[in-house]
């Protein structure tokens, strides 16, 4: 897939009720594809029940968070960069990608971001993230760079987002 058609799709939803199973071999899957949406805005409400599916770039983010593991955005963004066909994206295209779709997982509680001093560190030495800064802060090219070592925003997978998986 190249890289301008990848990036074209993060509008996409894709269902699954938080509380299905996935599916079996002889189980149609529960994907489905509604173009006429577009990428819903973070809000700070933080109710799952308002979610009807999650964007690709919301997979993006939550793809490298399985291991139930705080992972640092560069690590997410180094993830997403694996799967890219072609020419690579710039960091700035990255954050405007991924950015809204952390601030959006985490506005909705499937994700928790924690800011740090240094990286790595213990996750309970991180500061939370409010949801109001995180949309602002993510869209930053630089926590999406490996370099990015002190003042660093890493994430984790919350209960509710594992269940999304």
């Amino acid at each position: 897939m190249a890289v301008s058609s990848r990036l074209s799709v993060h509008s996409a939803r894709r269902s699954r009720p938080p509380d299905s199973e996935p599916p079996t071999p002889t189980q149609p899957a529960a994907t489905e594809d509604k173009p006429s949406q577009t990428q819903r805005e973070p809000t700070s409400c933080g109710a799952v029940s308002e979610i009807d599916g999650l964007t690709n770039a919301e997979y993006l983010v939550l793809g490298p968070l399985e291991a139930d593991a705080p992972r640092p955005l560069w690590e997410i963004a180094e993830a997403f960069l694996g799967g890219v066909v072609g020419e690579r994206p710039t960091l700035e295209r990255i954050a405007e990608l991924l950015g809204a779709a952390l601030a959006s997982l985490a506005a909705h509680g499937l994700i928790e971001v924690r800011r740090f001093d240094i990286w790595p560190a213990p996750w309970d030495q991180g500061s939370p993230v409010a949801n109001e800064h995180l949309v602002s802060e993510s869209q930053r090219s630089d926590v999406w760079s490996r370099s990015m070592t002190h003042d660093a925003l890493a994430a984790v997978i919350t209960e509710v987002g594992i269940r999304w998986l």
